[in-house]
């Protein structure tokens, strides 16, 4: 766990992306650990400053707390001029930030329209800070907390405001109930031993440009020893004064003044070496941000102020404070085998649902099927006889059997409109034939009713067509019209006249649309001449009288036929009608079957391919899992992935359960553990021959969980071909020590090489042996610029160099300074 709290400030894009790994990393690897990651994250405060609103919010999380410097405008084109840290040549950005110019970054900050709004910020910081993180601060076993401020020298935001930014914190914690350890960590653009022959690197000249003037200001305010060639770096001796412009003169801040350092503001200064030809490599910029992340959490988890045990290059007691430090790790990716085992599980619930949606096309089909059938099926027929020699066997006949007797049986032995019929005759009998059907079985989208009442009546429609073919009253009607069809005209209409003789017209419409009615016109017209003709006339009388009775007996008996033969009809009609009704409703109920089969269809093809991007993200996630790849943090691969699951891994407690598991290979853990031993470096002293005898002092700080520490004591011990790890470890060091942090899946080793010589390095000496002789500069660079324009208008606080001539020079300090206020 985090034994000091820990305030860490980013400052520029590079700072602020720093400072986010270090949260990330903190509530990563507690919830690996399954805990609570607001316990460890309470011990710490986030802060992150930028010169553009946008991006400060871009680079932090929401937990951050901002600060967006404004755009200072109100005062510049007088300030440009009065300030001697800027130049006129200088430009504010309309859209924010500093643009690389590391006076201008300093200028942010130092005017009259940000100071004591920025000022009050961070005092709030720090007073937010004690409150929040009271408790462990109370702790008596802890001293302090630690303040990081984390920057990069290439830019210009985090290389220009992290000097004003560290004096501004050494007055407030001083101020502060706490106390505090001020740490800086600063990522340095890499030389590799530039000389003539050399080629330019490929990075951006004023990254090197600002990160030496950056480093020659911090050798200032480190009150940095440097050896006897190099002192003429120019600098103060304590206490030195960082002036605030913007206090000075007729607009002065009230209660604000100089900033004044009896000592250097920093207990501890890490340089972390950073390649700006792999600045646009995202997995390069994470790996180096992840080494300032474990660097702030080895200060955290173990140590205080007497980091690292005194140890001096100059033999003095006094503490270091200039570090190189550099981060190596080891990781068992679990969280990605939980990803892997996570996409096969989403392979396997897509084919569930894949075999769902089958078993829910299929019953759509067989519904639709049934229905189709239901429809197919003939008046008086039996499917099941009729199939029984065919292609059919009887379980693909999918209508049961008794429901096509039973409507069938019905339908001819309950009702017979000669007799009499009505509707609710009909009703009763439907009602007494549903009652004896069955119920379909749950599988079937409808009810046992929609299928039986279309078969029942159309069954019932049928046999009442049957009767009505084979009816009296239809031969009657024809024989009528047969023999009576050339006196129609003499008592009926023309249409009338028409209809009677048309062949596709109705025995029931011929007779009510004027059969009826000639019939009683003939006789009455026969009995009208009966009544005309003499009674001595019997011939005559006779033959009307025949004419007569023949016409009533023929009337008569259509009649009665007629009456039988309506009610057949009218039967027929209802039934009919709700035959189509039945029908209608089937046919409903397959259109939403259709629907159902289409949207299903299209379900699967989307489920299909969506089971195909699965199966490749898992091929790919295997394929990582199954490399090995040596980075900065060596990712061990995976193997026998058959006994991996996410039930297993939700209850792992260290590496070793993975070992035991054989789920990785123990050879393969103590391989990249000494790989990553070996390859722990100190980037800066780099110059040969050097210019500072090196005897450096490399601490090597292990972050593991507690639960691991077995791996590094001995457990691997037995591998063949690797050192034992406890040798590797103490062959890379000069002292260590394990620091506890909660994340069970990692082992990390961070390496602090003191004291660094800034003399050693190309970062600076090189750069600063061809400033002081002045020689050509850029010819190392590759940039055509002077070196006044190249190197000695970097500086952001030129103010530190007063013996410097070619500082003066650059800022045309010959003439009067703004003298600082008064204490």
């Amino acid at each position: 766990m985090v034994t000091n709290p820990s305030i860490v400030i980013g400052i520029g894009e590079a700072g602020c992306k720093m400072a986010a790994r270090t949260y990330e990393s903190i509530k990563d690897e507690v919830a690996a650990d399954r805990g609570d990651p607001q316990e460890v994250l309470d011990r710490f405060k986030f802060v992150g400053i930028d010169t553009k609103a946008d991006e400060v919010e871009e680079y932090t999380p929401e937990s951050f707390q901002t600060i967006a410097l404004e755009t200072p405008t109100k005062n510049w084109e007088n300030d440009v001029e009065e300030f001697p840290y800027l130049r006129e040549d200088m430009q504010l950005a309309d859209v924010g930030g500093a643009t690389r110019q590391r006076a201008v970054s300093r200028y942010y900050i130092d005017n009259l329209q940000n100071y004591k709004s920025f000022r009050q910020q961070l005092e709030r910081v720090v007073e937010e800070f004690e409150d929040d993180a009271g408790k462990a601060l109370d702790d008596p076993d802890i001293e302090g907390a630690n303040l990081w401020i984390v920057n990069s020298f290439g830019g210009g935001t985090g290389s220009g405001a992290f000097p004003l930014i560290a004096g501004m914190l050494d007055q407030i914690t001083d101020d502060a109930d706490e106390n505090y350890y001020l740490c800086g960590l600063g990522s340095l653009p890499r030389l590799d031993q530039l000389d003539d022959q050399s080629r330019p690197p490929a990075a951006n000249e004023n990254f090197y440009a600002n990160a030496y003037t950056a480093l020659r200001e911090l050798s200032v305010l480190l009150d940095y020893d440097f050896v006897d060639e190099f002192t003429d770096a120019a600098g103060t001796d304590f206490p030195i004064e960082i002036p605030l412009y913007a206090t000075h003169g007729e607009n002065q801040l009230p209660g604000y003044n100089d900033i004044r350092l009896e000592e250097p503001p920093f207990d501890f200064y890490g340089l972390i070496g950073f390649n700006e030809e792999k600045g646009d490599n995202t997995d390069y910029r994470q790996n180096l941000n992840q080494v300032a992340s474990d660097t702030i959490r080895l200060l955290a988890e173990e140590f205080e102020e007497d980091f690292p045990n005194d140890y001096s290059r100059s033999g003095t007691t006094g503490k270091p404070t200039l570090y190189s430090v550099d981060s190596r790790g080891v990781e068992v990716p679990v969280s990605a085998v939980e990803n892997y085992v996570q996409a096969l599980e989403d392979i396997q619930n897509i084919e569930d649902r894949i075999e769902d949606k089958h078993g829910e096309l299929e019953r759509y089909q067989e519904n639709r099927n049934y229905i189709n059938q239901v429809l197919d099926i003939e008046p008086g027929t039996d499917p099941y006889e009729e199939e029984s020699e065919g292609d059919l066997d009887d379980e693909e006949i999918l209508v049961d059997r008794s429901i096509i007797t039973t409507a069938q049986d019905h339908a001819y032995d309950e009702i017979d409109p000669r007799s009499g019929y009505d509707d609710e005759l009909l009703d009763e009998r439907y009602e007494k034939a549903l009652s004896q059907v069955g119920q379909l079985s749950n599988k079937y989208e409808f009810d046992v009713e929609d299928v039986f009442a279309y078969l029942y009546y159309r069954e019932l429609v049928s046999r009442f067509r049957s009767l009505k073919e084979g009816h009296q009253f239809a031969k009657l009607v024809q024989d009528a019209v047969e023999d009576y069809s050339d006196k129609f005209s003499r008592y009926l209409d023309s249409d009338q006249t028409e209809l009677l003789t048309a062949s596709d017209e109705a025995p029931r419409d011929k007779w009510t649309g004027g059969l009826e009615e000639w019939f009683e016109e003939a006789i009455e017209d026969q009995e009208e001449k009966l009544e005309e003709t003499s009674r001595i006339k019997f011939r005559v009388r006779s033959e009307i009288e025949s004419r007569i009775e023949t016409l009533r007996s023929r009337k008569n008996e259509l009649t009665d036929e007629y009456a039988e033969y309506k009610r057949i009809d009218d039967a027929q009609n209802t039934a009919r009608g709700r035959r189509n009704e039945a029908r209608t409703s089937l046919e409903d109920i397959r259109d939403e079957i259709n629907d159902g089969i289409r949207s299903t269809e299209s379900d699967l093809e989307q489920l299909q391919e969506e089971k195909g991007r699965r199966e490749n993200v898992q091929r790919s996630r295997r394929e990582t899992l199954e490399s090995y790849e040596r980075e900065r943090y060596v990712s061990i691969p995976f193997q026998n992935f058959e006994n991996a699951s996410v039930e297993f891994l939700t209850d792992l407690e260290s590496i070793g359960d993975l070992l035991e598991r054989e789920i990785v290979s123990e050879q393969r853990v103590a391989r990249a553990l000494e790989f990553t031993l070996e390859n722990l470096e100190e980037p800066f002293q780099d110059l040969e021959p050097q210019n500072v005898p090196i005897n450096a002092y490399r601490y090597l700080g292990v972050l593991t969980s507690e639960s691991n520490v077995g791996i590094l004591q001995g457990d691997l011990d037995g591998v063949e071909g690797i050192d034992k790890i406890p040798t590797l470890m103490s062959t890379n060091s000069d002292e260590q020590e394990t620091a506890i942090i909660d994340d069970v899946f990692r082992i990390r080793f961070t390496a602090t090489n003191a004291d660094i010589a800034l003399e050693n390095s190309s970062e600076f000496a090189q750069i600063h042996e061809q400033f002081r002789s002045e020689e050509d500069v850029g010819e190392l660079l590759g940039s055509t610029a002077s070196d006044a324009e190249l190197i000695g208008r970097k500086f952001g606080y030129p103010e530190f160099f007063p013996d410097d001539d070619q500082v003066s020079d650059a800022w045309d300090f010959e003439k009067e300074l703004t003298e600082p206020a008064e204490d």
